[in-house]
């Protein structure tokens, strides 16, 4: 699975998540010990400028300021239990 300079596998202790081209995310998989996601991001353009617009694009329909409190406090709890 993993085979290049580009690939990114992050390990955890329930899973991994596998990332093709990381420098430029269109698609991920998801393996869990009971569950497989594949998860498809298209990005629009072939540039940087046009990357970045299209991801503001997609957090401002589907996420909103609540739900990056709730990332950034699980974040913190995270870090606080990794002391």
């Amino acid at each position: 699975m993993f085979c290049s300079c580009t690939d990114a596998l992050i390990k955890g202790e329930k899973g991994e998540i596998y990332v093709p081209m990381f420098n430029r995310v269109v698609e991920y998989t998801i393996h869990l010990e009971n569950e497989v996601m594949q998860k498809t991001y298209p990005i629009e353009g072939d540039d940087m400028t046009l990357e970045i617009q299209a991801l503001i694009n997609h957090n401002q329909s589907t996420h909103t300021l609540q739900d990056s409190k709730k990332l950034q406090e699980t974040i913190e709890r995270i870090r606080e239990e990794a002391k």
